[in-house]
């Protein structure tokens, strides 16, 4: 391209002298002087080009050997990061389990790298798992420490839904809400966090909206490209959805807040109002079966729709690595089983760290 621009400018140059020369604008000594100058700076424009187009070949794939040697080791014509080789899979290691859930993924949070996938990218309802979203946001509006008030509007149509047993009236602390969103999936405290209410006699639902506006610009802002949320609580809706890969990568995010990450490691807690001394208390106890000791796992949530399925978000310790694994849409009382399973696999399956030299 470089080659045919030069070659078309000098023609032009050439003949636009040709006719003023013709017309007796320029004298023969005036004539030379000027094409010489002309000269040297299309030689100057023509040189400067050519690391232009030497850059231009490399990034096209076409720069011979000091091409290859700024891709070495990589597929020509790809830019896209190769997968990580730790965890490394044991040549006797056991097929994955058999798990009854649509879709599933188990990765690495060390090195990123994905141990296990299907249907990681679908988008499916997320239930419960919506909450992580919910307890996100409510941390980024609250300190634990402040007081809102549970209206009645709040604790009704919640009949059959996960709840604290929050009073209308009653004075709670943000923090208490967390717990309780976060271990007994209280559907009571998702819908208190999202209003913020006032008084007990205050109906907030522009406040609830406004709340899961802010949901989704959050999952816009990690890149969570396929996820969709729609209320607070994870009931469902046609147009809230997320996928495997969306919901383990936010379930990760929620980890690195020291708050979310010891609400969801906490087994059982006796929580009270914001009353002293407190008038209401609320024990809740962590809907994650997973919580055992020998299991080392770390969190970190549960959901149940009719038409999610049996969900389950889980991560655990092994070796100085931290898994997470979720699987969505699982059978009826098959979600924990089938995520043993899974950490057994995981435990026995694959090689650490490299072997020291």
């Amino acid at each position: 391209m470089a080659n045919y621009f030069f070659a078309r400018t000098k023609r032009r140059v050439r003949a636009a002298f040709a006719k003023a020369r013709f017309q007796g604008y320029l004298q023969k000594a005036h004539f030379l002087r000027l094409a010489g100058v002309c000269f040297l700076l299309a030689c100057t424009l023509f040189s400067s080009s050519s690391p232009l187009v030497q850059s231009n070949e490399i990034e096209d794939g076409k720069g011979g050997e000091q091409s290859q040697s700024l891709v070495a080791g990589a597929k020509e014509n790809s830019f896209e990061a190769a997968e990580p080789e730790w965890p490394k899979l044991r040549d006797d290691a056991p097929e994955f389990p058999t798990v009854s859930a649509k879709a599933v993924l188990v990765k690495d949070s060390k090195t990123g790298k994905t141990l296990y996938e299907r249907n990681s990218t679908e988008r499916i309802a997320p239930a419960s798992l919506v909450k992580i979203m919910t307890a996100l946001v409510g941390l980024d509006k609250y300190s634990l420490e402040d007081e809102l008030v549970v209206s009645e509007s709040c604790l009704s149509g919640l009949e059959g839904k996960a709840q604290m047993n929050l009073q209308a009236g009653e004075r709670v602390k943000a923090g208490t809400l967390l717990y309780g969103l976060l271990l007994q999936s209280a559907a009571d405290a998702a819908c208190v966090l999202a209003r913020d209410p006032e008084n007990m006699l205050d109906d907030y639902r522009g406040n609830e909206q406004l709340f899961v506006e802010n949901m989704n610009q959050k999952a816009w802002e990690l890149g969570l490209r396929n996820t969709r949320f729609q209320n607070v609580i994870g009931v469902d809706e046609e147009e809230q959805y997320s996928t495997a890969a969306d919901l383990l990568h936010l379930a990760q995010v929620a980890m690195e807040n020291p708050i979310f990450r010891k609400i969801v490691g906490t087994k059982e807690i006796n929580l009270h109002n914001a009353a002293n001394p407190p008038t209401q208390w609320h024990y809740v106890q962590n809907t994650n079966e997973l919580l055992v000791p020998e299991l080392e796992v770390t969190g970190v949530k549960t959901g149940t729709t009719t038409n999610a399925g049996e969900c389950l978000l889980v991560s655990w310790l092994w070796k100085i690595r931290e898994i997470y694994a979720v699987l969505l849409g699982s059978e009826k009382d098959q979600r924990f089983a089938e995520s043993r399973k899974i950490i057994d696999w995981v435990n026995s399956s694959f090689v650490a760290n490299p072997s020291p030299r």
